[in-house]
Formats: C-alpha cells, sequence, structure tokens
C-alpha cells in the first residue's frame, strides 16, 4: 500500500554551492538525503514527486552553513 503525503526536510548548504544553480542543487540533494531511506514516522520514501517550497535559509554561526526548510 502507498501513500502520498507532504512531508518537510531540513537541508543545510555549504557557501560555495549559492550561486544561480541553487535551486537544481537543492532539489537534488533533497532526493539524495530523502529518497529510500526510511523516514521512521510514515515508513520508507520511495521518491519525491514535487518540490512545493524551499523556505527562506538562515546562515548558521558558527560554520558559515546555510540551513533551509523544504516541502516535498
Amino acid at each position: 500500500m502507498f501513500f502520498l503525503k507532504e512531508l518537510s526536510h531540513t537541508i543545510q548548504l555549504h557557501p560555495s554551492y549559492f550561486g544561480p544553480d541553487l535551486r537544481s542543487y537543492i532539489k537534488n540533494k533533497l532526493h539524495s538525503d530523502v529518497e529510500g531511506k526510511c523516514s521512521g514516522r510514515y515508513g520508507y520514501i520511495i521518491t519525491v514527486i514535487n518540490l512545493t517550497s524551499i523556505g527562506s535559509g538562515k546562515i548558521l554561526s558558527g560554520s558559515g552553513l546555510a540551513q533551509s526548510r523544504c516541502k516535498v
């Protein structure tokens, strides 16, 4: 049995990825982080169908990484 769920996932990005291809990198990172993994709460995530929104990023102090919340 399969279910279609809307989930959110937090991604951390290194500053070297900031640029014109940022959206495609976030999409690829999301696919590699989420697909084929067990979420524990919902079971195995087979595939990401659609990237609904990418939240505004926040710079993490001390590391320089940016953190963004994505809805899929």
